[in-house]
């Protein structure tokens, strides 16, 4: 399984090479040699040649080991155990090749009107016949589709000497570097290009793999699909030409109506079966392409898009290369971890560009290197402390739990081997299946203001509050497209204990206590040492208690910050212990004594064991809360599972569905109602924040601020009736008392006092009152967009409009010179910009210096955004100079 990427930041790469390689190649100067390379021997001649360089350079010798630059210079890499043999397919110069002699077509293609293609290429629905003109006049093959003969177009415009309006307009001046990813962000596969990306770069890779993938994503999956399977006689992907079921009306309806799901046994099993064989044990059959993958075990392979590039794609059959139809598989892909490297190259992108040849394959070489091996040895690092026994790398390239000597007790490939199937379950989303109604009815709870504080439901005593569930689920989890990994939430108490107790309903003769009931009968314990007969009354005729505690505080037992759950099993007699980070087994003998106190009706747990049971681990530290109410969930299945780490999107999953679990027997007129809020009705709607040019969603012209946020919320001044966002306001309105009136800041006297500030002006600099933290957390809520602003908009887009650019220009601070230069001053030293930088330097005047300021109101007079603002725009009747005799500094 692979994720794809190419390194755009290189893509316009400087190099030391001889013209003629930029020249579209021909039937006369292609040679067998230059469509594949011995991937060997061509490293060894390069390491050699950098070693001798250190010799003959600044020397009369010529490098005896410098070869001729050709179209197969830039060599890829792969394992030696990994590609096919030490030749591998490297057909880049055929990118431009045409299908007939160019002498022969000279006349047809030199008058080629280079207009007339590029309308062609840059439109959105190009006809087939204005192609297939084109591809004539050019000499390549207009056999196939609309897609296939686009890529053939845009391969032969990658020539300079040929096409130059076209290679000017089209910026082909570079390929930049293919990797290729497995799922944990391990590079298999990278190769410099010469020239842009295109199909024939994957099927180049994919058909060097010695056992290629079972599933290859990339964001132009169908065009892979047909050049690879057209280059293999249409046996590569198969079967559905690598589509994930049969291309059929029925299936696309399905897939539209997004109720198409399919599912793969060897998903959920890859890599965690001792099955798994070594690669000399999979039969081989005569063709290698219809060979079973030696972990997978299945012969299929499938081209499949991300989730960033599957709603890109014109043609129906395509919505079936959708990795969503997979969900245990989307799962497991993580097309970010790709991006990511191409992040982590762009830091020596000027560095790399200005290396030669040789220099620059081998510093990529090391640096996938370094990649790789950092990665597998924090994994490997993990496994050890966690198994606490010797692992090994086995013939097949996999971790093995044993001693180095085992490698040879791999059984021989034609005796029969004997396996024992586990009993343990892994991980799939399928267990934990998402209602679509459920999922309905958050969107409908979180549509709208309401008083996110009302109880909307109780689960026994314990109540559970909008606010709770958005500490399960925050809304973004439930948008269809999010930006990439936000944060995992913290779960309340109450969340966690509702969520408890709604499992222990589903089960015959089972108990939930809360984690208060600990701490009540903590104190209840201390003062007499008994345990009253009616408080303990509900667990006499119990069978199995479920009991989430909060632990690892260093006060004493009843304050912590992190969840584990304790399952007493009754007719067992055994207490389980689960906690995700395996460090909270032990149970201290006065917290064992109330138990036995508590559990009078059952033996005082004479004869019972303390057993730490098996848990998925997590790998962070916020995500205890869900865990314990996985754990409780499948104690309650009766469920075995191994100690396996779960990932990001699994957690994700996991959240959604306890969440969508809270709310399962909600009906809509269960929620609280909506606080009268008002629809953006375009350009009618107006928010008075533009009557200072201090909107959010400001316009000019035809085009807005923040376009790309679809619903914003609004809130009305309840004494002059004015309308702003909520963004605008600068408050939540969520949080808002319904029955309190909001105002805009019209009902304050004018001109205003500003007490509160003129003291802070007389004791000293105001810059002293905003904290460190608070400022590193406001570039960080700007940057990640949790708090808009329109100074920041109009940094970022300065072009937008050069009228509210210049009036916030003079817009950035409300103080005098000495307290203007202290904030200044204090916004470099945290944010430790440099000043030589001028985009710095104005990121901290424009934008970061009258955000401080704003926070420095809001602290001082207890002003709302907007109410700030009004300073910044003086019109309240402020424009005054206030001399203050101790420090001489003018306000406003």
């Amino acid at each position: 399984m692979y994720v794809e990427a190419t390194c755009s930041h290189l893509a316009y790469s400087v190099f030391h090479v001889l013209v003629h390689l930029f020249r579209c190649p021909n039937l006369e100067n292609a040679r067998p040699e230059d469509t594949q390379v011995n991937v060997r021997t061509r490293w060894e001649m390069l390491e050699k040649q950098i070693v001798a360089t250190g010799f003959c350079d600044g020397t009369t010798m010529n490098n005896p080991f410098k070869s001729s630059l050709t179209y197969t210079a830039f060599t890829p890499w792969l394992g030696q155990d990994t590609r096919l043999n030490d030749v591998v397919p490297k057909t880049e110069m055929l990118k431009g090749l045409s299908q007939k002699d160019r002498a022969a077509s000279s006349r047809g293609w030199m008058n080629v009107d280079e207009d007339a293609i590029l309308q062609a290429l840059d439109s959105k629905a190009p006809r087939k016949e204005n192609l297939i003109k084109a591809c004539n006049a050019l000499g390549v093959s207009d056999i196939g589709s609309r897609t296939d003969l686009i890529s053939r177009l845009e391969e032969l415009l990658l020539y300079k000497d040929l096409y130059p309006k076209m290679f000017v307009k089209l910026q082909k001046t570079g390929g930049g570097v293919l990797h290729m990813t497995c799922i944990h962000s391990v590079v298999y596969y990278q190769s410099a290009l010469w020239w842009q990306e295109s199909a024939r770069d994957h099927g180049d890779a994919l058909l060097s793999f010695k056992h290629p993938p079972t599933v290859y994503v990339s964001d132009i999956a169908g065009r892979v699909a047909r050049h690879v399977n057209n280059r293999t006689n249409q046996q590569f992907f198969q079967p559905h030409d690598g589509r994930l079921c049969a291309n059929t009306e029925e299936n696309i309806q399905a897939a539209l109506e997004k109720s198409l799901h399919v599912q793969f046994p060897w998903v959920t099993s890859v890599g965690l079966s001792s099955r798994s064989a070594s690669h000399d044990q999979i039969p081989r059959s005569v063709n290698r392409f219809s060979s079973m993958h030696p972990v997978t075990g299945t012969s299929a392979r499938f081209s499949l898009y991300d989730r960033f590039h599957q709603k890109n794609q014109r043609r129906p059959g395509e919505l079936l290369r959708s990795l969503k139809l997979v969900p245990d598989l989307a799962a497991l892909v993580k097309s970010s971890a790709a991006e990511q490297i191409n992040r982590e190259l762009s830091s020596s992108r000027y560095s790399l560009c200005q290396m030669n040849d040789q220099h620059y394959m081998f510093t990529l070489r090391l640096y996938f290197h370094h990649h790789n091996n950092n990665i597998n040895e924090k994994y490997t690092n993990k496994l050890k402390q966690l198994a606490k026994q010797a692992l090994h790398v086995d013939i097949s390239g996999k971790l093995r739990f044993g001693s180095q000597a085992e490698r040879s007790q791999i059984p021989p490939a034609d005796e029969e081997a004997h396996y024992t199937e586990t009993d343990y379950c892994e991980f799939t989303v399928t267990m934990f299946p998402v209602s679509p109604d459920n999922k309905d009815k958050l969107l409908e709870l979180y549509t709208g203001r309401r008083n996110e504080r009302q109880i909307i439901t109780y689960f026994d005593n314990n109540p559970v509050t909008i606010r709770d569930l958005k500490s399960i689920c925050p809304q973004h989890f439930l948008d269809a497209e999010i930006a990439p990994k936000p944060r995992l939430p913290w779960l309340t108490d109450d969340v966690v204990n509702s969520r408890v107790v709604q499992i222990a309903s589903q089960g015959p003769n089972t108990v939930a206590l809360s984690t208060n009931t600990f701490m009540i009968w903590h104190r209840e314990w201390q003062a007499n040492r008994n345990i009253p007969d009616e408080e303990i009354a509900p667990l006499e005729n119990t069978e199995k208690v479920l009991w989430p505690r909060i632990v690892g505080g260093t006060v004493g037992p009843e304050w912590g910050n992190h969840y584990i759950l304790w399952v007493f099993d009754i007719p067992g007699k055994e207490l389980r212990v689960y906690d995700s980070t395996s460090s909270n087994f032990t149970i201290e003998s006065d917290d064992m004594d109330m138990l036995r106190n508590i559990f009078r009706h059952h033996d005082s747990l004479n004869g019972w064991k303390v057993s730490s049971a098996q848990t998925w681990k997590q790998n962070d530290r916020v995500n205890c809360g869900v865990f314990v109410c996985t754990m409780a969930e499948l104690d309650m299945r009766a469920a075995k599972i191994g100690e396996e780490t779960l990932h990001y999107g699994q957690l994700c999953h996991l959240l959604l569905y306890h969440a969508s679990c809270l709310v399962r027997n909600l009906a809509s007129e269960d929620f609280p109602s909506c606080v009268e809020t008002k629809d953006d009705q375009g350009p009618t709607a107006h928010c008075i924040a533009r009557d200072i040019c201090a909107c959010i969603f400001q316009k000019s012209g035809k085009r807005a601020m923040h376009s790309h946020i679809k619903r914003v919320e609004w809130i009305q001044c309840d004494y002059c009736d004015g309308w702003l966002h909520s963004d605008c306001a600068g408050v939540d309105v969520s949080a808002l008392d319904k029955d309190a009136p909001f105002s805009c800041g019209c009902h304050l006297p004018v001109p205003y006092p500003y007490e509160s500030t003129h003291e802070a002006l007389r004791t000293g600099l105001v810059a002293d009152l905003i904290e460190d933290r608070e400022i590193l957390k406001l570039q960080n809520d700007l940057l990640a967009g949790t708090v808009r602003s329109h100074r920041l908009f109009l940094y970022n887009n300065p072009t937008f409009s050069l009228k509210m650019k210049a009036m916030n220009e003079r817009r950035f601070c409300v103080f005098g010179e000495k307290q203007t230069t202290a904030i200044i001053e204090k916004t470099f030293a945290v944010l430790k910009l440099d000043r030589s930088e001028v985009r710095n330097v104005s990121f901290v005047l424009d934008v970061i210096t009258p955000e401080v300021t704003i926070l420095i109101l809001k602290k001082l007079e207890g002003f709302s955004r907007y109410q700030a603002e009004m300073t910044f725009a003086r019109d309240w009747g402020l424009c005054k100079d206030v001399d203050d005799k101790d420090d001489k500094v003018s306000l406003f």
